[in-house]
């Protein structure tokens, strides 16, 4: 990464500025090369570091350069101890020139001199490193067909449906009931709605899931993958007016495939109304866009998905088009990002959570025994709670639970019923007015009509496990999943691995252990979570880095991890700011970002502690 290197750069840079490298070469005649040696290592790897750069996160899917990226990365990192070592002695020896001797009995002399030989040789292993570079990457790149341009396809794309397709999706309950609650209540004005969660965190599966189920309950719905390199409007603008312009046939569409070739769209046309094709709306200048979008939106009941949307600048560029008609249409955005969440009011954006440990491993489970996964078991249930039904013939099939009995008789008692099986509308609505515990009672007492029995036994049935694990491996199982800390895109890829493994302790234990080292090897997990880390400034990948150092789980003190950053010289001040505020800034948008997640909050609502989601941690490293 190209970090590590920058950072070095500073670091000879500002010796070189104080002539620090120049006064050590007037001291020790043997070391006059020592300023030369350090401007010759500075300029290799300022080039090394822009042509890092310039590849941006190209190299996720390039072995070859990957190797040579983390070479350079090592020596960068030994350049940087080296010119701290150089730093510390250069201080000493000015402060006590005429000290002949460090603490440790060597003589300024002889430090110096290791010193220099050391970055001797990294100066020749900079120079091997440049001649492999140009050895293997550039000639195996020469045999290669013609790539993309980084310009148009600098991150590899991954879509977190491909890894997630159960009909059932494990612990989104809530969020999947507050979603279509958003998105069908009879609130005529437009609204805009947001996801938010770190990477793999499930939002697109999510927001996918209840899109297919309510998509037709509007007159126009269209999804446009946005990614994080997407930022052209007149784009986007044409790939939603090719949706948007075909009432009756909608696709979903990435964004980033703006030159393919399309068949002719259906369109639903209007008497006196004509018919635009792609080809038409390719050669549309931005007005005609706009103009044209707002025309077929206007009158239309409309529902526009906006994922992964990294920037709030593409949601600006396009907002005018969706004009509130007062029709009940909604704007669905997903996003990683707090500042793009917030383009929707705060009642109306949901924040993904890690998954609790029950949640985790029930997904787990789905995928390391997918022979085990009984998808249709509601409608099975259905049949057999109506089964029990007939053969009951009437009979009570529940009793008020003992902790219950009292609270109930005495309900009754106050209605002046001295049965307890009283009406089933006369106890709901006394539950209603009793708050939660009482709606317990609703379904304590034997309904009259069938349909409800049955709903009361499938209610009680809903939340057993669709896949149970093999006693033997349970424990492990559990062990694993908590090594995923509720990540959803972690815990698929593990449980997916393992459905093709000896279902044996050893193996699972294994897993365990090699964890790390797996997800590195996959792909998707990799590259959906190293978007976020290429999205963040450089100043705060450094800092987001330095976090990985610490153990697992380990929580940050704010004031500890400023001072910190501060030290090691990632942070510098701008304007008016100190660098610790600056620091803090930086801390704040890490937070923001779902790289770090926030622990605890001050008595003022600042951050007070915060940590690094293990699975980040790893990748990192």
């Amino acid at each position: 990464m190209a970090e590590a290197a920058l950072l070095a750069l500073k670091k000879i840079g500002f010796y070189l500025a104080g002539e620090a490298a120049t006064f050590i070469a007037t001291k020790f005649t043997n070391l006059i090369e020592l300023p030369n040696t350090v401007q010759r290592i500075r300029r290799e790897l300022l080039m090394m570091n822009i042509f890092i750069r310039k590849t941006g996160a190209s190299y996720l899917s390039d072995d070859l350069l990957k190797v040579w990226i983390t070479e350079v990365r090592m020596l960068a990192y030994r350049v940087e101890d080296i010119m701290d070592s150089f730093s510390y002695h250069s201080l000493q020896f000015k402060q006590d020139p005429k000290g002949k001797k460090l603490a440790n009995g060597l003589s300024y002399g002889v430090v110096f001199s290791g010193i220099a030989d050391d970055l001797a040789h990294i100066e020749k292993e900079i120079e091997h490193v440049a001649k492999l570079k140009n050895m293997w990457v550039n000639s195996v790149h020469e045999l290669l067909p013609a790539q993309v341009s980084s310009s148009e396809q600098q991150f590899p794309q991954y879509s977190l449906p491909q890894l997630i397709k159960d009909e059932n999706l494990v612990g989104f309950k809530e969020y999947r009931e507050q979603l279509k609650k958003w998105l069908t209540t009879s609130l005529p004005a437009l609204k805009v709605v947001s996801l938010l969660g770190m990477g793999g965190m499930g939002k697109t599966t999510l927001l996918s899931s209840v899109y297919e189920q309510l998509k037709d309950l509007f007159d126009i719905h269209a999804w446009l993958t946005i990614s994080q390199t997407h930022r052209a409007v007149d784009a986007l603008l044409k790939e939603l007016l090719k949706i948007v312009s075909a009432s009756e046939h909608t696709a979903v569409v990435d964004a980033n495939n703006v030159n393919r070739k399309e068949a002719t769209i259906p369109v639903c046309v209007e008497p006196g109304e004509k018919r635009m094709k792609p080809e038409d709306i390719d050669k549309m200048d931005v007005l005609e866009l706009r103009r044209n979008l707002k025309t077929v939106l206007k009158h239309k009941k409309y529902i526009v998905v906006l994922d992964d949307v990294w920037d709030r600048r593409v949601y600006d560029g396009i907002s005018d088009v969706f004009e509130d008609a007062v029709n009940e249409s909604r704007i669905v955005i997903t996003t990683r990002k707090r500042d793009v969440a917030a383009l929707a009011a705060p009642d109306y954006q949901l924040k993904l959570k890690p998954l609790n440990i029950k949640d985790a491993l029930q997904l787990f489970c789905t995928k390391a025994f997918p022979n085990k996964n009984y998808s249709d078991w509601t409608s099975e249930l259905r049949e057999c709670a109506n089964h029990i039904i007939k053969i009951s013939e009437g009979f009570p099939l529940e009793k008020c639970p003992p902790e219950l009995q009292e609270l109930a008789a005495g309900i009754v008692k106050n209605c002046g019923d001295s049965r307890l099986a009283m009406s089933p509308s006369k106890l709901q609505e006394l539950a209603n007015d009793t708050a939660e515990t009482y709606k317990s009672l609703s379904l304590s007492v034997c309904p009259s009509e069938l349909q409800d029995l049955a709903a009361v036994i499938v209610k009680r049935c809903e939340d057993l496990p669709l896949v149970k694990c093999p006693a033997e491996l349970q424990e492990i199982a559990s062990d694993i999943v908590k090594k995923c800390r509720g990540l959803p895109l972690a815990i698929v890829s593990v449980g997916s691995l393992l459905s093709s493994r000896k279902q044996i302790d050893p193996v699972w234990k294994q897993m365990y252990n090699e964890l790390p080292c797996e997800l590195e090897k996959d792909d998707q997990v990799r590259g959906i979570l190293n978007l976020s880390y290429y999205d963040l400034p450089s100043d705060l990948r450094n800092c987001f880095l330095y976090c990985s150092l610490f153990p697992e789980d380990y929580n940050f003190s704010k004031e500890d991890l400023v001072r910190l950053w501060v030290a090691e010289g990632f942070v510098e001040r701008k304007g008016n700011s100190t660098p610790e505020e600056v620091a803090e800034g930086y801390l704040t948008e890490l937070i923001h970002r779902n790289m770090l997640q926030l622990v605890e909050n001050d008595e003022l609502g600042r951050v007070n502690t915060c940590k690094m989601h293990d699975i980040l941690r790893e990748l990192a490293l």
